[in-house]
């Protein structure tokens, strides 16, 4: 796909899917994990055709899944964790709660769903509230 970005430390690095038609691809430089552009696209056929996200994720992303239940797109990495409610057009940042640790959303490498695992075996699990709009 041409929308993400190039080179030897970028690219696609996971594509989910929730359905037969809805789909979508995360990723980007993980040498510049903060950089934006050319992070995530959607396709709404199955994969045939994709687009860019209108509002990208907050950066590189490394893993997304979706929760059909919330049908809310989920997106990880480095720097934090988004989520998208119109199959990844748009994608806003999930933000911890007073109750979560500064860093809940931060440093996440890959998820199925509830859990989230990092670096060294760090390991979350997504409370089901965290998804409410």
């Amino acid at each position: 796909m041409p929308m993400f970005a190039h080179g030897e430390s970028a690219g696609i690095f996971s594509i989910g899917q929730s359905d037969w038609k809805h789909r979508i691809a995360v990723g980007g430089d993980y040498k510049t994990p903060n950089d934006r552009i050319g992070t995530a696209a959607y396709s709404l056929n199955g994969g045939m055709t994709w687009k860019p996200a209108q509002t990208p994720p907050h950066g590189y992303r490394s893993s997304v899944a979706s929760n059909t239940k919330s049908k809310t797109w989920i997106t990880v990495g480095p720097n934090g964790t988004d989520i998208s409610r119109d199959d990844g057009k748009n994608w806003t940042a999930l933000k911890p709660t007073a109750q979560d640790p500064p860093d809940a959303d931060k440093n996440w490498n890959a998820l199925s769903l509830p859990f989230v695992v990092g670096p060294k075996g760090r390991i979350g699990k997504l409370r089901p509230d965290a998804l409410k709009p």
